[in-house]
């Protein structure tokens, strides 16, 4: 009896980025994108990054917090997730929002 999981069929790897948006008083801290190879000049949310091996999503929110404002974050509430495919990756993305 043949199992019904095909185990020659490779599963797509997933890249996974988090966001971060810093809020105060009703505003949102936005920054331009510049020297990173992806969307220089743009605007976009307060922080975002890649996440590293053998970080969590939310351990490397905070990461790419400060690294990108000097701003320690002890913690950060959960905001949205997006999944997404990338066209210039050619990979499925996953977005996780914080705030």
């Amino acid at each position: 009896m043949k199992d019904n999981f095909k185990s020659e069929q490779k599963r797509p790897k997933t890249l996974a980025a988090a966001l971060v948006f810093l809020c105060k008083d009703g505003e949102v801290l936005l920054q331009k994108r510049q020297n990173t190879g992806f969307s220089d000049g743009m605007w976009d949310v307060s922080a975002s990054g890649h996440v590293e091996n053998g970080e969590t999503i939310k351990t490397a929110a905070i990461r790419e917090l400060k690294e990108e404002t000097g701003v320690v974050a002890k913690d950060l509430s959960f905001a949205g997730i997006v999944h997404e495919y990338s066209e210039s990756a050619k990979l499925p993305y996953v977005l996780v929002f914080f705030r």
